[in-house]
């Protein structure tokens, strides 16, 4: 302000103005600080179809190679068991358990493997905030005895919260 100069109510009533939109600005910038902080992720549904996928892609865990590529959807049954799968996912220590089940098409149990049994999977028919279940089903090959078959695996994959 100059010497000698007073404020008109004109000038008053832009402070006024100026003021308000600066605290509109403020409490906006806040609030949505608060909502992104509050906001909860749920990944466990991206988890689960990583192991699945993980499954069927990794030649270190199911899917038949030979000595030149990998073949992924053909499941190897020499590693379609419980040790190898563990070396896997490696999920020692951990919240998530996995049961995968080979069926032929007539619905016959080929192999069946369980991983990291913590809890039980009939924890997955009740509603329960603390556990996520997820299911999937996907059609494969495999080699049995040198024939090549067609077949199911059926995956569940329980995660436990905390």
């Amino acid at each position: 302000m100059k010497r000698g100069s007073f404020y008109s109510s004109a000038e008053a009533i832009q402070a006024l103005g100026k003021l308000l939109i600066i605290i509109i600005s403020v409490v906006i910038i806040v609030y949505s600080l608060i909502l992104y902080m509050g906001r909860d992720l749920d990944t466990d549904d991206i988890k689960s179809n990583i192991l699945v996928s993980r499954l069927f892609y990794s030649n270190v865990c199911s899917s038949y190679n030979d000595d030149v590529r990998s073949y992924p959807g053909i499941v190897d049954l020499q590693k379609f068991n419980e040790i190898n799968l563990g070396k896997c996912f490696d999920l020692i220590d951990s919240n998530i358990q996995m049961k995968y089940s080979l069926r032929d098409l007539e619905n016959k149990v080929v192999k069946e493997v369980n991983l990291n049994k913590i809890l039980s999977f009939d924890l997955c028919k009740i509603k329960n905030k603390n556990i996520n279940c997820y299911f999937n089903k996907q059609y494969v090959l495999y080699f049995e005895n040198g024939i090549r078959k067609e077949g199911i695996v059926s995956s569940t994959i329980l995660i436990r919260h905390e």
